[in-house]
């Protein structure tokens, strides 16, 4: 409950999942709640996967495809598993759990367009800003893109129900074009059909979804794939990295969500830990006198001295994933793979602390090849 604050209401800007999230959270917490977005029920269209540990247990229902080894591949074929199960999430089911916690609890929702509410001042209220991120918020911006499409093939049973590949390190084409990112394989069995996914992992520049489709199409070819039937196809782009939101002192404003910089800038990583993050920072957010203090209470759980130190080491992270090419990505890539994968998976969804972050760093640069260790050395 609200406790001895002076304040009753909150806004939440934006309808995504953390919007939804943490206007659930904040009802919850006694606030009455708002969410302002375009369409607030409009159906979600993006994806969503997570490794199950670190989904929280109340969504676990949403869960639709469970892989219990996901497997990755090195350049010359061989393959290895992380000991470390990943669910596929039915985007209908999440985004209907979400929005009926939320109606639970009395939140209401008013279509507004974006434009009205870079305008409105919302006074006297706490407000949650979860409109997403986009290249031209801060500056450093990198990008993940990621073209993908859920297909019947032959042979039907390429990949056998329950698994995966959550990255195949081998290149797409003998002869890519160095002033292109690489790229990497993602894909999973889910029913009657496969879903693939050509991904850079992170540039400097969004890459052409044309060119990831080109490079899909030649990639399963040469698996000895024919495509059957496309059933759907996904375009991503996902803007992340460069400087954290300022903390202003006075202001009645809290960013969540890609807006606050929890996508993992060397990831793209940001849901589980958003869904994780939602509760604590709504009875931050609840608990202050004042829409000013509690914004404050709230950023401050957010973004701890310390979890600003290790978001700065990811983003380094990031900075030297973009400057790598084909042969440079895999190469560090089969090293950082074979991390333990507790920790793997914590670095990989951005929630591993400072010092986790920093041993898994150093014993990946200790263990890549001396010319790998050099072009480390050379981003510093």
């Amino acid at each position: 409950m609200l406790g001895n604050a002076k304040w009753t209401e909150a806004a939440v800007l934006g309808a995504g999942p953390a919007g939804l999230a943490m206007a659930g959270e904040l009802a919850a917490q006694g606030v009455k709640t708002t969410v302002y977005a375009p369409d607030p029920f409009a159906p979600w269209t993006a994806s969503y996967g997570t490794f199950e540990k670190l989904l929280p247990d109340a969504y676990q229902g949403a869960v639709r495809f469970r892989f219990e080894r996901p497997l990755w591949i090195t350049r010359q074929g061989q393959s290895g598993e992380l000991n470390a199960p990943y669910v596929r999430l039915d985007t209908i089911r999440l985004q209907g759990s979400l929005l009926e916690r939320a109606r639970g609890h009395g939140v209401e929702f008013v279509a507004r367009s974006v434009e009205s509410l870079k305008r409105e001042a919302f006074r006297d209220q706490a407000v949650v800003d979860a409109t997403g991120r986009t290249a031209d918020d801060r500056g450093r911006t990198r990008y993940q893109t990621a073209y993908g499409m859920w297909a019947r093939v032959a042979p039907a049973e390429w990949l056998a129900e329950g698994r995966m590949i959550f990255m195949d390190l081998r290149p797409a084409t003998a002869d890519a074009p160095a002033r292109l990112p690489p790229s990497f394989l993602y894909a999973t069995r889910e029913g009657q059909y496969h879903f693939f996914e050509e991904t850079v992992l992170v540039s400097d520049e969004p890459c052409a979804f044309e060119v990831l489709a080109e490079r899909l199409k030649v990639r399963l070819s040469a698996l000895g794939l024919a495509i059957v039937e496309v059933e759907r196809e996904e375009r991503c782009v996902i803007a992340m990295g460069g400087a954290l939101p300022s903390n202003p002192i006075r202001s009645n404003r809290v960013a969540f969500g890609a807006r606050a910089g929890l996508t993992q800038p060397a990831s793209g990583y940001q849901l589980a830990r958003c869904l994780e993050l939602a509760p604590r920072v709504a009875k931050s957010l609840a608990s202050g006198a004042s829409p000013e203090t509690s914004a404050a209470l709230a950023r401050a759980q957010l973004w701890s001295l310390e979890r600003r130190a290790t978001y700065a080491l990811f983003d380094y992270g990031a900075e030297v994933l973009a400057g790598f090419g084909q042969e440079e990505l895999t190469a560090f890539m089969e090293v950082f793979l074979g991390m333990p994968e507790a920790e793997l998976i914590q670095f990989i969804d951005g929630r591993l602390g400072l010092g986790g972050a920093l041993r898994i760093m150093t014993r990946t640069f200790s263990k890549v090849n001396r010319d790998l260790k050099w072009r480390l050395l050379r981003v510093v």
